[in-house]
């Protein structure tokens, strides 16, 4: 009939104390504390009675089992009642009528101020008879009578649900008695807990946190052990123990499904109902959590018994993960049904598991979560297994597993027998392999030798791949014709990674012919497709962001460049061909927005275009590197590395007109015009072929320098006009923007004789007009690479693993460059930069960055190896 004091440990709860006295105060009649087992709420009722003080008259009944009987509940209540009054007198109990309840209700009512009756335990009020005389005392309670219920769940009494109706009730729930941030830093300021593991761990659990702060204080312990192993072996283990064999049962097959809708725990209790099982360890426990994503309600345990019960290997779950698995399978739900086939230690199922689970999450993407579930289950359980590990670590850059699947196979003499879906996924993964070893011929004769691809996913995944050997051949119109074929599956198969395959295969294929506005528009699809998908930041998006970075170099957009190359070049994980590629671009980039003083990018350049040539490179590719490298050397006068480059052309590329451009671009700057004209005069005219449209702009462009600089605006209008046709043609400003100041003047003076192509105009207008900027020059090349993330809003943390520095180097360079913009936080950075050009402008800024681990170098360590060059979708 009294609260208890007040323990020594014992953390205030000012916020429940408050909302409580506000409320009952005001008017509200009854006040409910329910919650779980541990949650604090005799110790919150407690406080609030010693809050209340002497200008509250409080009566305090503690109940146990059995108390609900009506004659010893009433009278333990007059007791509690005369107690708190003084020892006033109150009727014997007698609840046959409700003459008795009237009196007592009348005495109460000539009590001066408030009366509080608090029943701790109420949901121990079982018996009808108790029950409905309950309801009848607070139905016609007094005005200054008020009722605070405290226990694991209300006791089914009429009026409370009315007078929750009229919202006359204030209700402190399990949510409201957990311990919030605030709380627990006030308790942990002596002790080694960290309070953001504490909290995740005990999810706010007063028992728990409470625990934790006991051991800590009393024990030099580390925050993991003062978080763990006290709360298993004090708490959570007796706690268990203490449910009956049913609930037990029930609590450690849902820690077996983790996270769980009704309709999962009836497949996993065979003939049972699932919201009943729900019902029932939500009652017994109360530790039992829900949430509602999209309409679907699921529920998961509380972390600890989690913890505690993800340890138990009873042989009796073996068929419950099996069940699971194929009903997970059923509803698609493939991470869970590869996870719980590889528990269920039952080898059929787990190879019928890894071909109906484990491929589709291969064909969407689903690089990481594959990985992690293989490396969990292990891979050598099943030969279909290995072979999917060797195919995923193959497709995210890793060559070995793949090397030596093929080396196994190839040592037993035979192929394992497998599934013929895998026995083509193999022959795949040695075509895939002899592609990156610069064997394309043999790869297309492997593909050619599978039969009819066994599912549609296969079968794009096949067409994919030989579009990728064929444009290393440069048969382009046979990669076109794959490239129809893969949008003709996109149409059978709505999985948006063969979508977005599609669609960046056909713009690569676009790319590789120089058609840069129409590769625009389908990179722009897939990446649209893959933010819609959620695979804005697989590995699919890789190639549609290399094609969207190298169009949008094409068309002088710099900063929306280094925007998209941002992120391809960073993390492990890319692909050689495409790191290669990105690698060049950020090299012309990081001159292009930096300083131009130096030789060091030039000569890098130089360097991998010089590589190139050696190599089974695209000759289209290299000329639009030579033409960048060359105009970088002509800035920085280096005329020798600019012969050498010239030497190396004609070694591997012959009389081409790449080179009689760069010979001729180099008169130009001397002012030997009549020679640079002898040079450019057979290019213009198609003796001498060039290797690229961008050159073939480029010299129709300084052969129009030449004619301005002598006077000859006709025939220079000429040479603009077929120079103009050619960059519509093929979405490339950068041909013009090379001829320099002389020839984008006479366009924009003269705009009106070329009305059909004021859009390319407009686009040398933009980036001949931007106003430059102190931060252009001024910002470091790790300011600017850090510059295109800041629209990730990504943390410090994130950019650091990014990049591979430290917080603290990230901290000094961010400063840096809002010091050099003259800003103060993120947001301002990225409207200053958009306003100066060195971001461009988005409607939604990325939230993510691309991977957690990558590395500050755009290239390995050990230089260009001799299969990068290889296009790689």
């Amino acid at each position: 009939m009294r609260p208890p004091n007040a323990a020594v440990d014992e953390l205030p709860r000012p916020r429940i104390i408050s909302t409580l006295s506000q409320k009952l105060t005001a008017g509200r009649a009854v006040g409910t504390i329910i919650g779980p087992e541990g949650y604090g709420k005799t110790v919150t009722a407690a406080q609030w009675v010693r809050h209340a003080g002497a200008h509250t008259v409080t009566a305090w009944l503690s109940l146990d089992p059995g108390d609900d009987e009506p004659d010893r509940f009433w009278s333990l209540l007059t007791s509690s009642f005369g107690f708190a009054l003084g020892g006033a007198a109150l009727p014997s109990p007698d609840v046959r009528d409700n003459a008795f309840l009237d009196t007592v209700l009348i005495q109460l009512s000539d009590v001066p101020g408030t009366v509080v009756l608090v029943l701790d335990g109420c949901h121990q009020l079982r018996n009808p008879s108790t029950l409905q005389n309950l309801d009848y005392l607070i139905h016609h309670a007094p005005e200054n009578l008020r009722f605070l219920l405290v226990g694991r769940a209300l006791p089914p009494v009429p009026e409370l649900y009315k007078l929750h109706a009229a919202e006359n009730v204030v209700e402190i729930t399990r949510a409201d008695l957990s311990f919030r941030r605030k709380e627990v830093a006030l308790a942990t300021k002596a002790t080694p807990l960290n309070i953001d593991a504490l909290l995740k761990s005990t999810e706010g659990w007063p028992a728990a946190v409470i625990l934790a702060l006991r051991h800590a204080a009393v024990g030099n312990t580390t925050p993991d052990a003062a978080g763990n192993d006290p709360l298993m072996e004090k708490l959570i283990e007796p706690l268990f123990t203490s449910y009956p064999r049913d609930v037990r049962w029930y609590m450690t097959v849902m820690s077996v499904l983790e996270t769980f809708t009704a309709e999962d725990l009836t497949h996993a209790f065979v003939g049972a109902h699932g919201e009943t099982l729900i019902e029932t360890v939500r009652t017994q426990s109360g530790l039992l959590g829900s949430e509602t994503v999209a309409g679907i309600k699921t529920y998961r345990l509380h972390r600890l018994l989690q913890q505690y019960l993800s340890t138990n290997a009873d042989p009796e779950l073996l068929p419950v993960r099996a069940r699971m698995s194929r009903w997970y399978q059923q509803t698609g739900r493939h991470k869970d049904a590869l996870r719980h086939a590889g528990r269920s230690q039952d080898p059929a199922l787990l190879r019928s598991s890894v071909k109906n689970s484990g491929l589709p999450l291969l064909w969407a993407g689903e690089f990481t979560t594959l990985t992690a579930l293989i490396d969990e289950i292990g891979p050598a359980t099943s030969a279909e297994l290995t072979l999917l590990k060797a195919q995923v670590a193959f497709l995210t850059g890793i060559m070995e597993p793949a090397k030596a699947w093929l080396q196994k196979c190839a040592a037993a003499a035979d192929i394992p027998q497998l599934d013929p879906v895998f026995e083509a996924l193999h022959h795949v993964l040695r075509a895939q392999i002899s592609l990156a070893e610069g064997k394309t011929e043999e790869a297309l004769r492997t593909l050619q030798q599978l039969p009819d691809a066994p599912d549609p996913d296969m079968d794009h995944f096949v067409t994919r791949i030989r579009a990728s050997a064929l444009l290393v051949l440069n048969r382009n119109e046979e990669a076109r014709a794959e490239a129809e074929y893969a949008k003709a599956l996109e149409i059978r198969n709505p999985n948006p990674v063969v979508v977005i395959d599609a669609l960046s295969l056909t713009a690569a294929i676009d790319c590789t012919q120089e058609l840069f506005r129409g590769a625009k528009e389908n990179a722009d699809q897939a990446l649209l497709q893959a933010e819609s998908a959620g695979l804005r930041y697989n590995a699919r998006s890789r190639p549609a962001r290399l094609v969207a970075a190298w169009c949008a170099y094409q068309q002088l957009s710099d900063a929306e460049a280094a925007y998209h190359n941002a992120f391809v070049g960073l993390g492990p994980t890319v692909a050689p061909a495409i790191g290669q590629s990105s690698a060049k671009l950020a090299l012309i980039l990081d001159w292009l927005q930096g300083d131009q003083s130096s030789d060091e990018t030039a000569l890098e350049l130089l360097d991998r275009v010089r590589h190139d040539m050696s190599q089974e490179v695209p000759p289209w590719d290299v000329a639009i590197n030579a033409l960048q490298v060359s105009e970088m050397l002509l800035t920085l006068k280096r005329y020798d590395a600019l012969h050498q480059l010239n030497l190396d052309l004609r070694r591997h590329q012959g009389i081409t007109g790449e080179l009689h451009i760069i010979s001729a671009w180099r008169l130009l700057r001397t002012n030997r015009l009549e020679q640079a004209r002898k040079l450019l005069a057979p290019v213009n005219k198609g003796f001498v072929q060039s290797q690229s449209a961008l050159g073939q702009i480029t010299g129709l462009a300084l052969a129009a320098h030449i004619e301005l600089e002598e006077e000859r605006p006709f025939k220079a209008r000429e040479y603009l006009l077929a120079a103009l046709e050619l960059g519509t043609r093929h979405g490339i400003s950068r041909g013009l923007h090379f001829a320099g100041p002389l020839v984008r003047s006479a366009l924009f003076r003269e705009r009106h004789h070329f009305l059909a192509h004021e859009e390319l105009i407009r686009t040398l207008e933009r980036a001949t007009t931007a106003t430059p900027s102190a931060g252009t020059t001024l910002l470091t090349q790790r300011e600017r690479q850090m510059l295109a993330l800041l629209p990730t809003f990504a943390t410090t943390q994130e950019l650091a693993n990014d990049l591979q520095i430290s917080p603290n180097t990230v901290k000094t360079h961010i400063k840096g460059i809002y010091r050099k913009l003259g800003v103060t936080n993120r947001r301002e950075a990225i409207k200053a930069a958009e306003h100066l050009g060195l971001l461009r402008r988005h409607r939604t800024p990325e939230r993510r960055l691309l991977s957690k681990g990558a590395s500050e170098h755009r290239f390995g360590a050990h230089g260009p190896s001799q299969n990068e060059h290889q296009v790689e979708l």
